[in-house]
């Protein structure tokens, strides 16, 4: 009995593109949590459901003086913040939702440095570096006719 060589597939990847994003319009969602729709280009982008993108704190003049102290006080670089995708792939603008991290003395060891900004001070036409995109958490494919209808769940 002879057996049949199994090969590896080995999924596609996608290049991590670095793209400048400037903020087309501010959603406040709740009094801590907004939505930044960001228009990148006419370009089509490449992402799915469950994909992230990451904003790094360090292209924010206004974050210079608390950058240099937390990457001082921690003893390394400050990361870039990782921020899940909120608008559908074929939609013509990205959507990122930002929930504002808060200090809590004696529970959070630092204070939060991005999404203070993003969620209060990010306004229409802010510029701002994004890479983009990844993610393992992906959906599996539906064909875009999937049978279902919203009414059929009300």
């Amino acid at each position: 009995m002879s057996q049949t060589p199994v090969h590896a597939v080995t999924p596609e990847r996608r290049r991590i593109k670095e793209l400048e994003a400037m903020v087309a319009d501010v959603i406040r969602e709740t009094p801590d949590t907004t939505t930044l729709v960001l228009f990148t280009g006419n370009e089509r982008l490449e992402y799915e459901a469950g994909h992230f993108l990451t904003v790094d704190p360090h292209q924010f003049e206004g974050l210079e003086r608390f950058v240099s102290f937390l990457e001082d006080l921690k003893g390394k670089k400050e990361p870039p913040r990782a921020y899940s995708m909120s608008s559908a792939p074929h939609e013509r603008y990205i959507a990122i939702t930002v929930k504002e991290e808060r200090y809590i003395s004696g529970t959070t060891k630092y204070p939060p440095l991005l999404s203070p900004l993003l969620v209060r001070r990010a306004a229409r036409g802010t510029r701002m570096i994004i890479t983009g995109f990844s993610g393992s958490f992906e959906t599996l494919s539906m064909p875009r006719n999937h049978g279902f209808r919203a009414h059929d769940y009300q």
